[in-house]
């Protein structure tokens, strides 16, 4: 895994930074889930839901699912999983994510409403499942015990996917016209891509030492990290093939993990010091002017009730 009494009050955090590479502001939020060790954000909709899983101090090395939506926590557990973790949402509500078992298997899964769906890609070590979109066309990746390899799976049926040459392949994100991308490992170095038909489109920030490709919205602009020269990951969108990064700001490292139609992103930074030996949280990014926060002043008063 990644990669209810007890209620505390959220931290907030409200920046704004200037993008130097396409002048594009943002309103940066913070997102804590109280008393977690880090927090992990998975991927975000158009109704402004957010999917990821936390992990809580002095409680365990478990994780909980977590779907943060209407300025509201609410914890997600596949039944008698160990740990549980929401990678992606489609704009109709459907979930993607992973749970381990007792054994520390990993399985992939959807979830519509109370409804789990197992998905297990045949002789697998590990499966994840980190996107889905509206036409329930699932997307992640599996290790089969000595490499990793992509897929998408819809109903059953699964259709791999392996950038040619690669050693190993991380399926990351899909949308509505079934474009995917991801990462794929080729000579020592790892490298983004994106797959729309058949036709792969290697994704490099320019001059990153290597780079990885985690989501894609509807317009085809796409987001991730890149390990640059200066030896610190940043978080990065690509739009129509114009790169420009978007760091927390004051972070020491930056990635971004989703982004939805209205160009609203969502990822992971970290601070330069420890809390448990982590110092990770999630953010979300929207583009000012003209785009509401999804998350408004609510998020000020909203309340999380941690999983034991």
């Amino acid at each position: 895994m990644p990669r209810t009494a007890l209620t505390t009050v959220m931290l907030l955090s409200l920046l704004a930074l200037a993008n130097s590479a396409q002048a594009q502001q943002y309103v940066f939020r913070s997102v804590d889930v109280p008393g977690a060790a880090w927090t992990l954000m998975g991927g975000n909709n158009n109704a402004g839901s957010i999917t990821g899983c936390y992990q809580i101090e002095g409680f365990s090395s478990n994780y909980a699912g977590v779907l943060l939506s209407n300025a509201a926590f609410k914890p997600v557990k596949y039944p008698k999983s160990m740990s549980t973790c929401l990678y992606g949402a489609s704009n109709n509500g459907e979930l993607a994510g992973a749970y381990s078992d007792s054994s520390g298997k990993v399985h992939g899964f959807t979830l519509t409403g109370k409804t789990y769906v197992n998905i297990d890609y045949s002789g697998a070590v590990d499966t994840y499942v980190n996107d889905v979109n509206n036409a329930g066309v699932a997307a992640g990746d599996y290790f089969d015990g000595s490499a990793n390899h992509g897929f998408t799976w819809q109903g059953g049926t699964f259709t791999h996917i392996d950038f040619p040459g690669a050693s190993d392949t991380f399926v990351q994100s899909i949308n509505n016209s079934n474009q995917v991308v991801g990462t794929y490992a080729l000579g020592g170095t790892y490298h983004g891509f994106q797959l729309s038909g058949t036709t792969y489109t290697t994704i490099d920030y320019p001059g990153a030492v290597f780079t990885a490709a985690y989501g894609i919205n509807n317009n085809g602009q796409i987001v991730g990290f890149y390990y640059g020269s200066d030896t610190i990951d940043h978080a990065f969108r690509d739009f129509s093939g114009v790169f420009s990064t978007v760091d927390y700001p004051g972070s020491s490292a930056s990635a971004l993990t989703g982004i939805n139609d209205a160009g609203q992103v969502v990822g992971q930074w970290f601070g330069s010091g420890t809390k448990a030996g982590y110092d990770e949280h999630g953010y979300l990014a929207s583009p000012i002017p003209g785009t509401p926060d999804p998350l408004g002043n609510k998020l000020r008063r909203a309340e999380t009730s941690p999983h034991r």
